[in-house]
């Protein structure tokens, strides 16, 4: 039983949502590959990936979230992130490089 989820949302046409919970970590690289790739097949306008509720999060949860950034430009891809993220991201100097805050 995984230790995490990850769920992929058609949201109003032309956005996504991406959710991730739990600790994201190694174990996880295969359903965060897929994540990307439905991510890719729907061709969004908008990304929303939804972190807050993730507990642990390694540099294959970063990679994840730089594939993603390759999807969209800075103004599509918004980020919800809890602290274990935002520490992770900002130990790595990416901040800058997403929109960090709360989706609703």
């Amino acid at each position: 039983m995984p230790h995490y989820t990850c769920t992929v949302q058609s949201q109003p046409p032309g956005e996504i949502r991406i959710t991730l919970t739990g600790a994201i970590d190694l174990g996880s690289r295969g359903d965060l590959a897929d994540a990307v790739k439905a991510t890719t097949s729907l061709q969004p306008k908008t990304i929303h990936a939804d972190l807050s509720g993730v507990s642990f999060f390694s540099a294959e949860g970063a990679t994840f979230l730089l594939r993603l950034r390759k999807l969209a430009d800075l103004n599509m891809l918004s980020l919800a992130p809890s602290l274990p993220v935002q520490r992770v991201l900002a130990g790595l100097g990416l901040t800058d490089t997403f929109r960090l805050g709360l989706t609703t």
